[in-house]
C-alpha cells in the first residue's frame, strides 16, 4: 500500500489535470486511514502463508497508534502466538504479561495464547485441556483443537488426540493457515508413530516437512514427542539446539 501511495503521487503530475491541494490531501488521508485499518487482516494473511516476520512488522506498526484496549489485547495475543511458532517463548511471555490485567476476564485470543504459553512452560496437561475446551466452546478455532490434541496426547489418550489434531488439520486447511496446517501434520505424524502406525506417520511427516520452516516448541515439552525424522531435525537443527 505504501508503494501504491507513492506511485499515485508520482503519476499525478504527469497527467494534465489540476487537482486542488485540499483534494489531494483528502485522498492521501483516506488512503492512509484505509491502509492502517487493514493492517490486522494483512498481517494475519502473511502469518497464515508462512511469513511471520512480515506479520510481526505490520502488527508492531499497528500497535503504535492503537488506543483501544480490547483491540490491543487481541493484536498482542496474536503476536505472542506468532512468536511461539518460532520458539520465542520469552518474547511471547513478555507480550502477554504486558496486557494481562489481574482479576479481569481474558479475551478469547488472549486465553488461547496464554494456554499455549502455559503448555510450553510445563503446566499440567489437564489444565491446558480445560482451557482449550473452554476456548472451543466459544469459537471453533483450529488453535483450540491443536492445544486439545497435544494435551490429550500428554495425558496418554492418543485416540482422542488423533481426532482433535485431525480436526485442527481440517480447520487449518479451510482457513488457509499453512503454518498451523504444517504443525497439525507434524503432530499427526508423531501420534501415529506413537500408536505404532509407521506408514501413516511417514506420510504425515513428509507433508509437515514441506509446510513448516521451524519445529513448534510443543515438541520439546515431552521426550516422547521428539521422534521426528532425521531430515526434519537437521532442517531445524538450530532451533532444536536452542530448545532442548
Amino acid at each position: 500500500m505504501f508503494y501504491l501511495l507513492i506511485g499515485i503521487f508520482v503519476f499525478l503530475p504527469s497527467i494534465k489535470i489540476e487537482i486542488p491541494p485540499v483534494a489531494l490531501f483528502l485522498i492521501f488521508s483516506v488512503l492512509m486511514i484505509w491502509d492502517y485499518v487493514t493492517i490486522p487482516k494483512r498481517a494475519s494473511y502473511y502469518n497464515k502463508k508462512g511469513l511471520p516476520l512480515y506479520a510481526l512488522i505490520l502488527f508492531y506498526w499497528y500497535l503504535i497508534l492503537l488506543p483501544v484496549l480490547n483491540r490491543r489485547k487481541e493484536i498482542v495475543s496474536e503476536m505472542a502466538w506468532i512468536h511461539m511458532d518460532s520458539g520465542e517463548i520469552t518474547e511471547a511471555g513478555s507480550l502477554l504479561s504486558s496486557i494481562h490485567q489481574k482479576d479481569s476476564e481474558m479475551l478469547h485470543a488472549e486465553s488461547i495464547s496464554m494456554a499455549r504459553l502455559l503448555l510450553c512452560g510445563g503446566s499440567p496437561p489437564e489444565r491446558i485441556l480445560d482451557m482449550a475446551e473452554q476456548s472451543i466452546s466459544i469459537e471453533d478455532s483450529p488453535r483450540g483443537w491443536y492445544l486439545r490434541g497435544i494435551s490429550q496426547a500428554l495425558m496418554g489418550n492418543l485416540k482422542h488426540a488423533l481426532r482433535s489434531m485431525e480436526h485442527c488439520r481440517v480447520l487449518s486447511s479451510e482457513s488457509g493457515d499453512i503454518t498451523l496446517l504444517g504443525q497439525s501434520y507434524l503432530f499427526l505424524g508423531i501420534f501415529w508413530k506413537l500408536s505404532g502406525k509407521n506408514d501413516y506417520s511417514r506420510d504425515h511427516f513428509l507433508k509437515a516437512d514441506v509446510l513448516i520452516e521451524k519445529i513448534p516448541p510443543e515438541i520439546y515439552i515431552n521426550s516422547k514427542f521428539q521422534i521426528l525424522p532425521e531430515s526434519m531435525i537437521m532442517k531445524n537443527k538450530n532451533v532444536f539446539k536452542e530448545m532442548i
